[in-house]
């Protein structure tokens, strides 16, 4: 890894240094994405205080944690840590070669050889927690039996919980405990507000899913909203997708990704039109 040394006044380098281990009970190892170089104290740096250079300068503990010692109780793996805001402020690099303090605070460094960099100050003090996937979402309905109807019956959901005081449902999407849909009965107020949700599914049922819809009496749609008896297919991940309403105007989608690669430039095609000018 590099890390920094003071050699003097105004002069702070990147170097290799050796990669860090867990070594004491109490130790945790957090590399960040972007090396994050502390700045602060300044006395040092500017030459107003005394030093034994070459010296090494300790990164400021903010990052993922990637390991603990085994006294190490307030942290895990994984756990984000941010910076004592109130102490310093950062620079970010991905390939870092030499740095220099201008004349001026030390918070306005400069380095060079490297065009990307990035300057912050203060720094925000939440904490970040690794997201895996999205677990669930919510959708507000007008009858909330009629909606019930719909995803058990027609899309074929697994209802897992009802809670008839709030006028609530909650749905398994996929495998037990892995994703949740809830339906929430708002009235039958004229204003209502639509979104949008994907289910994911497996190419060649997404690829089925026109007809299956249109057998349940529900129409298929394309990216346009038009009826449809294809899927599309949005080329810029590349995923095969099919879109339609639920009885609230909620527009829903079956999508799958394919394992073609992405192709931006061409936009949003039939999947007849995607496997014609794959061929």
């Amino acid at each position: 890894m590099q890390g920094t040394v003071l050699y003097g006044a105004h002069d702070i380098r990147f170097e290799d240094r050796p990669e860090p281990t867990i070594q004491e009970p109490t130790d945790a190892h957090q590399p960040a994405g972007d090396l994050r170089l502390r700045v602060g104290p300044v006395a040092v740096p500017r030459g107003i205080a005394s030093f034994a250079a070459p010296t090494p300068m300790g990164h400021e503990y903010c990052g993922i944690v990637e390991a603990v010692g085994p006294g190490v109780t307030s942290l895990k793996r994984g756990h984000s840590v941010p910076p004592d805001t109130r102490r310093i402020s950062c620079i970010s690099r991905r390939s870092p070669r030499s740095c220099w303090a201008g004349p001026g605070p030390l918070r306005s460094m400069h380095c060079v050889r490297e065009p990307a960099v990035r300057t912050m100050g203060r720094m925000s003090t939440l904490m970040i927690t690794p997201v895996d996937r999205l677990f669930e979402a919510h959708l507000t309905v007008a009858d909330i039996d009629a909606s019930i109807a719909f995803y058990r019956d027609r899309l074929g959901l697994d209802l897992a919980h009802i809670v008839p005081t709030r006028q609530a449902a909650f749905f398994w999407v996929g495998p037990r405990g892995t994703t949740m849909l809830g339906l929430w009965a708002s009235g039958s107020a004229p204003q209502k507000t639509t979104t949008h949700i994907a289910l994911a599914a497996t190419r060649d049922d997404v690829i089925a899913a026109p007809r299956a819809l249109q057998s349940a009496g529900i129409t298929p749609l394309d990216f346009d909203g038009h009826p449809t008896d294809e899927p599309v297919v949005l080329a810029w991940m590349p995923a095969v997708s099919i879109y339609f309403h639920d009885p609230d105007g909620h527009l829903l989608e079956y999508i799958a990704m394919l394992a073609d690669e992405p192709r931006p430039d061409a936009g949003i095609v039939t999947w007849n039109e995607w496997n014609i000018r794959k061929a």
